[in-house]
């Protein structure tokens, strides 16, 4: 990516970060809920993020990664908080509910959330990467630009020294 996407792309994560930094800890009782909550909020959503770029980067791109993030926001709420008040709206597997009206979850949703986020921005990059090849997605300029950025670098490329 160009130094000026890359900028911007920080700019965009550090507003929507501060964002729901500022959300949570709004919405939270305490500093040991708002450590929590913001744990679960870099293990469910930030974690496949980083994971890719350190080890699958030479198979995913921005498209994957964006997307990834919005199914990974979008699959945490839907499983709610109660700690925050957010509703439970998918059922999950193994979910125990008392007489009283307690739900337990005993489903490793979180990391469920990791894996299905993972595999979503690879199978999305490389559909993507199929699509820019067969010049279905975006202009030509686009395209050609794109498919250059997500070719995987060479081995003079990727052997800096640090001289």
């Amino acid at each position: 990516a160009s130094e000026k996407l890359i900028l911007m792309a920080v700019k965009v994560s550090v507003v929507l970060c501060g964002t729901a930094g500022a959300g949570l800890a709004i919405t939270t009782s305490s500093v040991q809920l708002f450590w929590i909550m913001s744990i679960d909020v870099m293990y469910c959503m930030m974690a496949p993020q980083v994971i890719c770029i350190f080890y699958l980067s030479r198979w995913v791109n921005y498209l994957g990664a964006c997307f990834g993030f919005v199914l990974a926001l979008l699959l945490r709420v839907l499983v709610g908080e109660p700690v925050i008040g957010l509703p439970d709206l998918m059922p999950l597997p193994w979910d125990k509910i008392q007489d009283d009206g307690t739900r337990y979850r005993l489903f490793p949703f979180r990391t469920a959330i990791l894996l299905i986020t993972l595999g979503t921005i690879f199978l999305v990059s490389r559909l993507a990467e199929c699509l820019f090849e067969k010049r279905k997605l975006g202009s030509e300029d686009e395209t050609d630009a794109t498919c250059q950025e997500m070719k995987p670098m060479n081995k003079e490329q990727t052997n800096t020294s640090l001289d």
